[in-house]
């Protein structure tokens, strides 16, 4: 154990539920929750944990400690039941596996059920985790009609509508706001479906004695407690099963690095999807680690995000690069001031956005990390950073720079592929012996990132290993073209992949782009004379309206698919046409 570490101690090293039980018996009145107004404090966090798992005990039986079988899905929003959902699973020794609604969210809205286009990868989710229970909220409940219901036959389902756990009066209005945003959602009478609010009728008596329960018999720390699905950018989806103490050890060693810049006790708003590892570990993190006020936004708005820190005085507010870009116009707007800590993360977050932010007040630190890692690799913090950089590996984790090729350690300041060590890293991923083995290699994770690190030992991420390519013998990496394109003022978005050229053998980098309403090829043309690179110019660009784009990008993570941009190109190649050159 690191000797500077004073949070991450062994008797801090519990499994899940049992530091949700320190936290609750530390501090039972002490709010834990807020959802639009309505405040859950830990004693009320515990009593419907509790709840959820006899739910799930009689609905489901009873999990088999070590069963690296999933047992229960979370198709929720940032709602409470998602929170007594997950440590109601973990009590009863069940595996939750959390479903990334984020893609198909914006399509409820526009599409009719039927239109709805749902990605093999969901599908493919489904089929592989075998699950005895979902929960699911009422808006998304034409995800698994389209997913096809069939899959479900074994299942329960449970159904559960933000309006369950709403203020009364707010409650009451729900439905008008669902009809508007949703439309009306036709649940069909079946037998394996039934209303968490008609489940709740029943007098489940909760008490803490589940919790004791569990602490004379707890899950091993080497338990799975986690399947985090991943690949949606990067190719085929695999579970990375998460154990006990990938998740404990995580969130304390970001408790211990973040020292006396947030203290015990601080808030913590939302607003990242739980369903997603990074929004997930920092809620931990508030919850466990920090014993503190976790204030959800089920819905992204800048407006809202504002209103929210300034009434709750929010310390951490984990957020997307596109996230910050959304509130900057705002800053002056609202009082900020109570903001200490930031981190950005998921995709690369430009420089000149966290340099205006931070002279506005909003302390915005760039961090890494990866499903597979819990999923914090590193980050920058106040006295230990350098804006472009990633920061540095947080206490316990080690991280190295090989050659792609030949896999030998680079010196410092020269690019290779990221490995990482340490207690978070995944134990593999579920059914997938062979990519388990490809991606972890004598202990080390090999993360399929292109890095380096300076002579200061900060990291610093370039873009994927597998977008890629090489011109005239150099290295040309999708994610610095896709920056640079970024610098010009009428490019709303773009995604940048490297495409091979059989006949000359390059790899060029190709661009598609979103652009804006006074867009010029010349004005493209002209910006792209001022590159850093002469290697890094795009072979072809094509421009695609919002609608058609957007099945690239996920707006939340401010994520772009690249590997999917990648097949469309070369799908439709001959019927594109390129703007440039």
């Amino acid at each position: 154990m690191n000797e500077e570490c004073r949070c991450f101690q062994e008797e801090n090293l519990v499994p899940l539920p049992l530091g949700l039980w320190r936290s609750i018996n530390s501090n039972p009145q002490r709010t834990a929750i807020d959802f639009c107004g309505r405040a859950f404090s830990y004693e009320d966090l515990g009593l419907w944990a509790a709840t959820f798992k006899k739910i799930f005990a009689g609905l489901g039986g009873l999990g088999t400690p070590g069963d690296e079988i999933p047992r229960i899905s979370l198709l929720l929003p940032n709602v409470p039941q998602f929170i007594f959902a997950y440590f109601g699973a973990l009590l009863n020794r069940q595996i939750v596996s959390p479903v990334n609604y984020v893609p198909l969210a914006s399509q409820l809205k526009t599409a009719k059920p039927k239109n709805i286009k749902i990605d093999e990868k969901l599908i493919k989710q489904f089929e592989q985790t075998r699950l005895s229970i979902v929960v699911v909220a009422e808006p998304f409940w034409p995800i698994l009609e389209k997913v096809g219901l069939e899959l479900f036959r074994d299942s329960v389902i449970i159904i559960t509508s933000p309006a369950d756990f709403l203020p009364k009066t707010k409650s009451v209005l729900y439905p008008l706001s669902a009809l508007w945003n949703y439309g009306f959602v036709r649940i069909p009478k079946r037998g394996n479906v039934v209303r968490l609010r008609d489940l709740l009728q029943n007098d489940w008596r909760p008490s803490f004695g589940v919790f004791e329960e569990y602490a004379a018999s707890p899950a091993a720390l080497e338990d799975v407690s986690h399947l985090q699905y991943t690949g949606g950018t990067t190719g085929a989806p695999k579970g990375a099963m998460l154990t006990h103490e990938n998740l404990v050890s995580n969130l304390w060693r970001c408790r211990e690095y973040l020292g006396e810049i947030v203290e015990d006790g601080a808030s913590m708003l939302a607003a990242l999807p739980l369903c997603h590892s990074y929004g997930f570990t920092m809620a931990m993190t508030t919850l466990i680690g920090l014993k503190g006020k976790l204030v959800l936004l089920p819905k992204f708005s800048p407006k809202e995000a504002c209103k929210l820190i300034e009434k709750h005085k929010i310390k951490l507010f984990p957020g997307s690069g596109k996230m910050f870009e959304a509130i900057r116009p705002l800053v002056g707007h609202y009082d900020l001031s109570s903001l200490t800590f930031c981190p950005t993360g998921a995709e690369k977050t430009p420089t000149e956005l966290i340099s205006s932010l931070r002279k506005q007040g909003v302390p915005v630190y760039e961090g890494y990390g990866q499903s597979e890692t819990s999923p914090v690799i590193s980050f920058c913090k106040p006295g230990a950073d350098k804006i472009g950089s990633v920061g540095k590996p947080i206490p316990g984790t080690e991280i190295r720079i090989v050659d792609v090729e030949s896999g030998e350690e680079k010196p410092a300041g020269e690019m290779g592929e990221i490995i990482v060590r340490g207690p978070q890293v995944m134990k593999g991923y579920y059914g997938n012996q062979k990519e388990s083995a490809a991606k972890i290699k004598n202990g080390w994770l090999y993360t399929g990132d292109v890095g380096k690190i300076d002579e200061d030992g900060f990291l610093w991420f370039i873009d994927r290993e597998d977008n890629s390519g090489k011109v005239a013998g150099e290295w040309v990496y999708g994610a610095p073209v896709r920056e640079f394109l970024l610098k010009y003022w009428d490019i709303k978005n773009c995604v940048v992949f490297c495409v091979l050229d059989e006949k000359t053998g390059q790899s060029p980098a190709h661009a598609f782009i979103l652009p804006g309403a006074s867009f010029t090829k010349e004005g493209l043309a002209a910006h792209l004379r001022d590159l850093p690179n002469p290697y890094w110019r795009p072979k072809k660009v094509v421009i695609f309206d919002e609608p058609a784009f957007n099945q690239w990008f996920d707006p939340v993570l401010n994520k772009v698919n690249f590997k999917a941009a990648k097949k469309y190109y070369l799908e439709n190649r001959d019927t594109l046409r390129s703007i440039y050159p």
